[in-house]
Order: structure tokens, then sequence, then C-alpha cells
């Protein structure tokens, strides 16, 4: 997108619905830059910006509707089914081991499966966590479990 229309990059992001999100996942994410330590590092600081973009980052969940989904797909060039699930699992990158908000059953379910069966095939959900040449996923399945479910403990057959 040419930064002309990129809006939340100019201005006073405040002004701005979801701009801090906006503006630091197309600064740290776009598929040009494509630089999660570089965010992660970012949301560990104690700037009121890094604030500002986790508070945000909650309320997109929470409140996904089509505008934000246009937003996401003019940021990022991500691969996972819609940008609800791909703003999920960037909160899961930042933030591992504090719950989803508004809940990830979706992924605790993948995972348990993949603790819990010998699969032939990774569940799409989890590359971006396992991966998907190694000959069981069970092991690493429980070491993504152990980080982004530190309170619960994992499944065992």
């Amino acid at each position: 997108m040419d930064f002309k229309y990129r809006y939340w990059l100019r201005g006073e992001p405040d002004s701005i619905t979801f701009g801090w999100l906006y503006r630091y996942l197309d600064l740290y994410l776009n598929p040009e830059v494509n630089n999660l330590d570089g965010l992660q590092e970012f949301t560990r600081s104690n700037d009121a910006d890094a604030a500002a973009f986790k508070r945000q980052l909650r309320e997109a969940i929470e409140n996904f509707d089509d505008e934000v989904e246009r937003h996401i797909d003019y940021i990022s060039a991500y691969d996972d089914d819609s940008g609800a699930h791909y703003l999920r699992r960037v909160w899961r990158d930042l933030y591992p081991g504090e719950a989803v908000p508004g809940g990830d059953d979706e992924f605790r379910e993948a995972l348990r499966q993949t603790i819990l069966q010998d699969l032939d095939e990774l569940p799409e959900m989890l590359i971006h966590y396992i991966d998907f040449d190694l000959p069981d996923f069970r092991p690493a399945a429980r070491t993504v479990w152990e980080l982004h479910f530190p309170n619960e403990p994992v499944p065992e057959p």
C-alpha cells in the first residue's frame, strides 16, 4: 500500500481508531520488515506507546470487525485463516503466558489434540510454533503448551 494511504503512520495515532496498533504492526510486521523480535522488544518496554499498542491489540481482538480485517490485510501478509486468527497469534507471540483476549479455545484444542494424538499432519494453526517436518509433533506441542498455558497442566494421554 502506498504510504499516502497508510494514514496511521502520519499524524497522531490517538485520533485514529486502533491507530497505535496499526502503526506498530506496520512498522514491525509489514512484509518488507517482518521484525517480530523488534516488536517483542518494544512491547517489553514501559513506554506509553507500548501500553497503548497492547490496549488496542486487546480491543481489536475483542471487537474484531470488517474494518479491522481490511486494515490488517493492508498492513500484513499473514498466512493465518483470517485477520482475527492473525491478531490472536500476534498476542500469543508478544505476551506468552497471558490469556488471549476473548479466549483461545481453538488454539488450545489444536494443541491438545497434537499432544494427545500421533498426528500425520500438523494442524495449520500450529505451523508458526512447531516444525512441521518433525517425525513426532507431541514433544514440541508440550513445550508450546507450557509456554502459552503456564498455569495449566500439560494434557496427558
